[in-house]
């Protein structure tokens, strides 16, 4: 049997339905909190409704808290395979201790029970916010990370995470570590997610961009690069996973052109995002709501970063990205097909003024 750690997740959501769909066994992780049925809405982005429920029936779900190691090690029973997916996502100051805990030691307890229940193979998912910086050149899987370098809290639990996985490893643990770039692809709840947030500001009207470069892919590359190189059996090593590199204009050109939208045209420095960015503090504290930007997103997308994907594409000769701009059109109107009357309607007046 497989198991999934956080299948109600993007990538986790995707790859509980591919493994379903070649008819092996799936059992999933869920948390005492956790919204499981939304797995109908996403598989049905994939497949038709009647087949979505067929799927998601077939799923075994066993309740955990990954930080329970006790819990972990019971969860592992019968199972021959683990994909851990399971991560907290934020780019907010006070979600550190909650990011760093669950990540770290979640990873720690789940590598540890797989050791002593002899799971066959183990595969996690990482991220490129793990690896070094290289200004000017390709970051590479041999890129030198250095822990001070880390822009996000987020970044550095990956990169803890995966000393926890290396170390597993050495201690006998077939392990395969991915490490995906911007993953793009549809959501259930698109307003808490960072993607989500954006393709709403783009099609309220966005007449502002910013600097920045970095790497995106489709989810359904990452999960299909995933299970290829878990079927190889290539242990002991990590491989990015990056269609393109992309600045944030280009990535929002497309998403505009995919709304019939005007694309963003006036550039803004790093002066006017820090204005924004404590204009948002205040808007946040008058509101009582969470803020928009943070000094960890700001930096995130401000920077300029390229990856290399030529170590998966030597592994997986016959494996072909999605183009980015194909990705973006069927995640646009999966967005669009989610609005209701009231978002259709609504447009943003700043674009209208300038």
């Amino acid at each position: 049997m497989v198991l999934v750690t956080g299948a109600t997740g993007l990538v986790g959501s995707l790859l509980t339905l591919e493994l379903l769909r070649s008819g092996q066994k799936v059992v999933a992780t869920r948390r005492a909190t956790s919204k499981i049925d939304k797995l109908k809405k996403f598989f049905s982005f994939y497949v038709p409704a009647k087949q979505a429920v067929q799927y998601y029936n077939q799923i075994e779900w066993r309740e955990v808290d990954l930080l329970n190691a006790y819990q972990v090690y019971e969860i592992l029973e019968g199972i021959d395979t683990v994909y851990h997916t399971a991560a907290i996502v934020s780019f907010t100051a006070k979600d550190k201790e909650e990011i760093l805990t669950n990540n770290i030691k979640g990873t720690t307890n789940i590598v540890n029970a797989a050791l002593e229940r002899n799971i066959h193979k183990f595969i996690h998912v990482s991220s490129v916010a793990s690896l070094g910086e290289n200004p000017g050149g390709f970051i590479t899987e041999e890129t030198q990370a250095i822990p001070e370098q880390k822009i996000s809290n987020y970044a550095k639990s990956k990169y803890y995470s995966e000393l926890e996985v290396w170390r597993a490893h050495e201690e006998g643990l077939n392990t395969i570590i991915v490490n995906p770039s911007i993953i793009l692809g549809p959501l259930v709840d698109w307003k808490r997610k960072v993607i989500g947030k954006m393709l709403y500001i783009v099609w309220e009207g966005l007449p502002f961009y910013v600097d920045g470069r970095t790497g995106f892919v489709d989810v359904r590359d990452v999960v299909r690069a995933m299970l290829m190189l878990s079927e190889k059996e290539i242990f002991g090593q990590r491989f990015i996973i990056n269609a393109e590199n992309l600045t944030i204009k280009e990535i929002l050109d497309m998403v505009a052109d995919a709304m019939g939208r005007p694309r963003p045209k006036y550039h803004i420095n790093e002066h006017w995002v820090k204005a924004a960015f404590w204009l948002d503090q205040i808007r946040s504290r008058l509101t009582f709501t969470d803020p928009l930007l943070t000094k960890e997103y700001i930096k995130y997308i401000n920077i300029n970063q390229q990856f290399s994907s030529k170590k998966l594409l030597r592994t997986l000769p016959d494996f072909r990205y999605t183009p980015i701009k194909e990705t973006i059109n069927f995640v646009v109107e999966k967005f669009l097909n989610s609005l209701s009357e009231k978002e259709r309607n609504k447009t943003n007046h700043l674009n209208k003024f300038f």
